[in-house]
């Protein structure tokens, strides 16, 4: 996962010096990465409270959509009779709505039903030996129908096929930080921001702050190339830089492409803002997929993620090839570090990009 890192805050010039908030930061080992929640506060106690309070959602949302854990819900999901509907937990029901969503949009480019293609270059990465094509053909998930059925209305869900396995690790953490977000919010700590590695989720900006100051970066070894004013928003990258390896001179990246089963192999680094984290986290890695394949994006307007903004980019040259909604990034404060060229550019047959600026 592509690192995306805190840096400072941005002054509006409006606050008082003497505002009563303080900032808190605590940090836990959660659904297998470094979780950050960063909120203000009046006293450490009352911020301990607050944080705690946001750990213990995203402990209960790792209880439910983990797979690595033998006792979470999805795996106890797993182990249904295909055809037959059981209860699961509105967060669980949420999950599988949203993401048959997605994967309907995006073409099958995310898809959940991912689990063995996952398992498979997993032991991939720890042994350098690729998958036999037979192999990957058994767990590649069927294309037009996502594995499951999901109760519109009431939280319960069935299996179709036996041997289905699916994974939520492409939109789990996203869906993780926004539910703690709107926790923190429900208790009034509306001033806050939780991040789970590349998925970060922010609600209202610190006093004198026009938003949460964000630096994308490729990964946690390379200098950030933007900065985005976040607040009230999602924001999630997704690539290639943290997670591949190399096998017979040839780069394989850890996101999988659901349609033909193999990992990706051209470097592409995609990130998303959005309103909600499950969205933002979803369509990274779907992206990701799509410009690797030279595939067109969707027109998302007018769906759950109308006003949302993406960078893509294809290849190892510091500039993003494609930029879309160019007014969602300037209404949040995109700025690209200067590099010798000072334009993005753009893809063949791609909307020109404009460069944003800083709002003063």
């Amino acid at each position: 996962m592509v690192v995306i890192l805190f840096a400072g805050l941005v002054p509006s010039g409006c606050a008082s010096p003497a505002a009563p908030l303080a900032r808190f930061e605590f940090t836990r080992l959660v659904m297998g990465v470094k979780a950050r929640v960063v909120l203000y506060s009046q006293g450490p106690d009352q911020a301990q409270a607050h944080a705690q309070a946001a750990f213990e959602r995203l402990n209960q949302l790792d209880a439910s959509l983990s797979d690595y854990r033998v006792d979470s819900e999805l795996a106890r999901f797993l182990k249904g009779s295909p055809g037959e509907y059981q209860p699961v937990s509105h967060d669980f029901a949420v999950a599988l709505r949203r993401s048959e969503e997605i994967r309907r949009r995006s073409s099958g480019a995310f898809h959940i039903g991912v689990g063995a293609l996952v398992k498979l270059w997993r032991e991939a990465r720890r042994s350098g030996t690729l998958p036999a094509p037979e192999a990957i053909a058994a767990a590649r998930p069927p294309t037009s129908d996502p594995g499951y059925a999901v109760d519109p209305v009431q939280d319960r869900a069935a299996l179709m096929r036996s041997g289905t396995a699916l994974d939520f690790g492409g939109i789990g953490k996203g869906y993780a930080a926004q539910e703690a977000v709107d926790l923190l919010r429900s208790r009034g700590a509306t001033r806050c921001l939780v991040a789970l590695a590349g998925d970060i989720v922010a609600g209202e900006p610190p006093p004198g702050a026009r938003g949460w100051e964000v630096a994308i970066a490729r990964s946690s070894r390379e200098p950030p190339f933007a900065v985005v004013l976040l607040a009230g928003r999602a924001l999630s990258t997704s690539g290639d830089t943290e997670q591949y390896v190399e096998i017979g001179g040839m780069r394989y990246a850890h996101i999988v492409d659901p349609r033909t089963g193999e990992a990706l192999r051209t470097a592409t680094c995609a990130t998303v803002l959005a309103l909600r984290g499950e969205d933002a986290d979803a369509w990274a890695s779907a992206l990701c997929v799509l410009a690797a394949r030279g595939e067109p994006v969707p027109d998302l307007a007018g769906d759950a993620l109308d006003g949302a903004a993406w960078i893509v980019d294809i290849g190892r040259d510091d500039h993003a090839r494609v930029i879309r909604n160019e007014p969602a990034w300037r209404a949040a404060g995109l700025t690209w570090t200067p590099r010798d060229a000072t334009r993005p550019r753009p893809a063949p047959g791609a909307d020109e990009p404009v460069m944003p600026r800083s709002s003063p």
